[in-house]
C-alpha cells in the first residue's frame, strides 16, 4: 500500500511535469515540422508509475469476471426462478448490468479526472471496486445482486482514467510499449478471477477430467476459443484500422470519429442482444443462431477490405459507407456472445458442474483474449509494412480463423446432452412435489 500510495503521488507529479514540458516543446517547435518518433531516442518507461497503473487495471477484470463461474448457481440458489432454462436470462442480465452502468458513467469519471486530477478519481474507483465486490458476495437476493453489479460498473471508471494517465506519463517513443501491458493486465486478471472463484467449498464437484471427457463440453470449449479469438482480434484491429490512413489500408478516421463509431457500435450491439436476440432464439434455436453468428463473423472480416476499397474510390463518403457496412455486420455477428453463454451452460453434464464448466470456458476465452489483440494488430502492421498480399494478409488469416470457428460451431450438437444423474437434485424435486 505504501508503494501504491507513493506511485500514485508520483503519477500526479509526473503528469504535471510532462504537461508543462509538452507545452514548452509545443511553443518552441514549428507547427509544420513534426518530429518522427523513429528519429528520437526512446524514453525509458516510468516503471513505478506503470506498475501502479497496471495493478489498478488488474483490479477491474478481477471484480468483473470473478462472478462468471458461479453466477448461474447463485441465481438458482436465491430462487428467482424455478425454470432451469430461464437461468441464463437472469445471469445474463446481472452480467450485463455492469457494462450498462459503466457505459453511463465512464465519461463522467474521465471528465472529472480532467478537472480534479487523475489520482483522486483512481483512488475513488479502487474503493468502489472493493465495496461493490463485498456487497455482491454478501447478497442474498436477486435485487441486491443487481444493485451490487450496477454499483460496481458505475464506479469502474478507472479504465479511461488509467489510459489518460498512462498517455500523460509517456511520449511517442514509448507509448506503444506502455499501452501493450494493459490488455495483458485484463487477461491475467480475468484468468486469476476465474481460478480464484472456481472451487465450491460447500459442495463436492465432478472431477475436472470427467468434465473434459464430455464430448459436448469439448466441442463448446473449442468453439468458444475460436469465437473469442476472432472477436477480440477484430476488436483490436478495428480501432487500428479506423485510425490508419487510407493509403495504408485503413479509412483514416479522426479520434472523435472513432469515438462516435465505437459508441454507435456498442449501442447497436446492445439493442440486437436485448431486443432482437430473444425472439429469434426462441424461433430458430440457440445452436442455429450461433452458427449464423459465426458465419457473420467471417463476413465481417471481408467488410474491412471492402470499406477500404470504397474509401479509395469515393474518399470520405466511401469511408463512411464502408464503415457503416462493417459496423452493421459486426453488430449482427455480436449475437454469438449471448448464444455462447447459453451453450456453455447447456453443455454442463450436471448442475454441480456448472461452475467448473463456466470456469473452463472463461479460462479458454482468457487465453484467446491474451493472444488475439497483440497478434492481430502486429499482423496488421506487418501486412501493411511488407505489403504482404497487397497489405491484405491480416484479412486472410482472420477469415481463416473465422472459418475454423464456424466449423467448430457446426460440430456442436443440436440436442441438449443427457444429464448425469444427480440423486440429491432428484430428492429435492421429489420433496417439492
Amino acid at each position: 500500500m505504501k508503494f501504491l500510495g507513493f506511485a500514485l503521488f508520483d503519477i500526479g507529479r509526473r503528469i504535471k511535469r510532462e504537461a508543462s514540458v509538452e507545452k514548452v516543446l509545443r511553443n518552441d517547435q514549428p507547427h509544420n515540422d513534426r518530429v518522427s518518433p523513429h528519429s528520437q531516442n526512446r524514453t525509458p518507461l516510468p516503471t513505478k508509475q506503470l506498475v501502479a497503473l497496471c495493478l489498478m487495471r488488474f483490479a477491474e477484470p478481477v471484480s468483473f469476471s470473478v462472478i462468471f463461474p458461479f453466477i448461474n448457481q447463485m441465481i438458482e440458489e436465491v430462487g428467482v426462478t424455478n425454470d432451469p432454462k430461464a437461468i441464463g436470462y437472469y445471469s445474463g442480465f446481472v452480467e450485463g448490468v455492469f457494462a450498462l452502468a459503466q457505459f453511463c458513467t465512464v465519461c463522467f469519471w474521465g471528465s472529472l479526472s480532467d478537472r480534479i486530477g487523475r489520482r483522486p478519481v483512481l483512488i475513488l474507483g479502487l474503493c468502489g471496486v472493493i465495496a461493490s465486490t463485498i456487497l455482491f458476495g454478501t447478497s442474498r437476493s436477486f435485487f441486491m445482486m443487481v444493485v451490487a453489479r450496477a454499483l460496481s460498473g458505475a464506479l469502474s471508471g478507472n479504465v479511461a482514467v488509467i489510459k489518460s494517465a498512462l498517455a500523460e506519463i509517456t511520449d511517442e517513443t514509448n507509448q506503444g510499449a506502455a499501452f501493450a501491458y494493459l490488455p495483458l493486465c485484463w487477461s491475467v486478471g480475468s484468468l486469476i478471477a476465474r481460478i480464484s472463484s472456481y472451487r465450491d467449498v460447500g459442495e463436492p464437484i465432478p472431477s475436472m477430467w470427467d468434465i473434459l471427457r464430455n464430448i459436448s463440453v469439448q466441442r463448446v470449449l473449442v468453439a468458444y476459443a475460436f469465437m473469442a479469438l476472432i472477436s477480440v482480434s477484430l476488436n483490436a484491429v478495428c480501432v487500428l484500422w479506423l485510425y490508419t490512413p487510407i493509403k495504408l489500408g485503413g479509412v483514416g478516421f479522426s479520434t472523435s470519429e472513432i469515438g462516435v463509431t465505437l459508441a454507435v457500435s456498442g449501442l447497436l450491439t446492445t439493442i440486437v442482444a436485448v431486443i432482437v436476440f430473444p425472439p429469434i432464439e426462441r424461433w430458430v434455436g440457440v445452436v442455429t443462431l450461433y452458427k449464423f453468428g459465426m458465419a457473420m463473423q467471417v463476413v465481417s472480416v471481408t467488410t474491412f477490405p471492402l470499406a477500404h476499397a470504397l474509401a479509395l474510390a469515393a474518399g470520405n463518403k466511401g469511408a463512411y459507407l464502408g464503415a457503416s457496412i462493417m459496423l452493421s455486420v459486426r453488430c449482427i455477428a455480436g449475437i454469438v456472445f449471448v448464444c455462447n453463454m447459453l451453450l456453455v451452460n447447456r453443455s454442463a453434464p450436471s448442475r454441480r458442474s456448472l461452475g467448473a464448466v463456466n470456469g473452463l470456458a472463461q479460462m479458454v476465452a482468457s487465453a484467446s483474449r491474451a493472444l488475439g489483440p497483440g497478434a492481430a494488430t502486429s499482423l496488421f502492421a506487418i501486412s501493411v509494412q511488407k505489403n504482404l498480399l497487397g497489405g491484405s494478409l491480416v484479412w486472410f488469416v482472420l477469415a481463416a480463423i473465422g472459418i475454423l470457428g464456424l466449423v467448430a460451431a457446426c460440430r456442436i450438437p443440436s440436442d441438449r446432452p443427457a444429464p448425469v444423474p444427480d440423486p440429491e437434485r432428484e430428492l429435492e424435486l421429489d420433496c417439492r412435489a
